[in-house]
């Protein structure tokens, strides 16, 4: 509210002036809260989605996990599909949500990931 007040030119008096104003959550839903930061980290690109085929054979999900592990970056979801139409015979779709603690670390991960999986494919916002 005290945000708004001052955008919206209502309090005159501090025109001019250095003001903090404390911004909470305390009249927001904690869903709502964490939607907000949610959509914030996609649209700083720390948050990436991309699909990827992987062979259907026992160790080659621990391969694609192991990697982003060494990339140091946060998983935050995974679907794994063995039986998908988009996906080849012995082939599993992998599709996965991850969050990066920045662009650069975006951009690595990337050039890394497409250098190793030739079906990557990254999903728009």
């Amino acid at each position: 509210m005290g945000l708004a007040a001052i955008l919206a030119g209502q309090l005159q008096e501090l025109k001019g002036k250095r003001v903090a104003v404390l911004v909470g959550s305390a009249n927001m839903e904690l869903d709502l809260v964490r939607q907000c930061v949610d959509r914030a980290l996609v649209l700083d690109d720390r948050v990436s989605r991309f699909t990827v085929q992987l062979g259907d054979w026992p160790g080659d999900m621990a391969k694609l996990l192991d990697m982003l592990a060494r990339e140091d970056v946060r998983l935050l979801d995974v679907c794994h599909r063995r039986y998908s139409d988009k996906a080849e015979l012995f082939k599993a779709q992998v599709e996965c949500v991850v969050e990066t603690r920045d662009k650069t670390q975006n951009c690595q991960l990337r050039r890394t990931m497409s250098d190793r999986y030739p079906t990557l494919r990254w999903l728009d916002r």
